[in-house]
């Protein structure tokens, strides 16, 4: 009889236990999903105004003055006319403003970056000579294809400081560059 007493008090004890724990459980699940949407939100607005910043402030297309300048680059000193070539032209927040693949009919190529606004930029290339348009190297990572930056800037064990290539656009211009083959 004694075991009958105790057992619906102690079957009580452990369903309120039982309920106890999963509505904490419960709880915890109702604040960690509010968190995770005040979160979700809070990151969507701050994107948004990031997008919104950045179109006002990057988009723009012209120079402060409304004009835009044509460069025209030949790169020349290729060892052969394999592959192609791949080029970026840089601005100086270091951010990719065009890029592109040439083809190499002769051991020089010519091309010309048009619209460019007034402002400062860089140039770097290399010769894909087998097209797989990755920078090729030896086992030491001693490129076994050529390269080069804007102003022929060279680099001590690896690409030369940023500054030392930048160049400025304020009328259309014309450089010339020679490429580099370290093998």
């Amino acid at each position: 009889d004694m075991a009958n007493t105790y057992t619906p008090l102690y079957i009580q004890q452990v369903f309120a236990v039982r309920y106890v724990s999963n509505q904490a459980r419960i709880t915890k699940l109702r604040i960690a999903v509010n968190l995770q949407k005040k979160t979700t939100m809070k990151n969507i607005i701050i994107l948004a105004i990031g997008l919104i910043l950045s179109s006002s402030l990057f988009g723009q297309t012209e120079s402060c003055d409304g004009n835009t300048y044509n460069l025209k680059v030949e790169i020349e000193g290729f060892r052969n006319t394999n592959g192609n070539v791949l080029v970026q032209v840089i601005t100086e927040k270091k951010e990719v403003l065009k890029s592109f693949i040439l083809d190499l009919k002769e051991k020089k190529c010519t091309f010309t970056v048009d619209n460019l606004p007034k402002g400062k930029y860089a140039i770097r290339y290399f010769h894909d000579e087998n097209k797989n348009q990755d920078m090729d190297t030896n086992f030491m990572g001693i490129p076994t294809e050529g390269y080069g930056f804007s102003n022929n800037a060279k680099g001590f064990f690896g690409p030369p400081d940023f500054e030392k290539q930048l160049f400025s656009v304020e009328m259309d211009k014309k450089i010339a560059l020679k490429i580099s083959y370290l093998l």
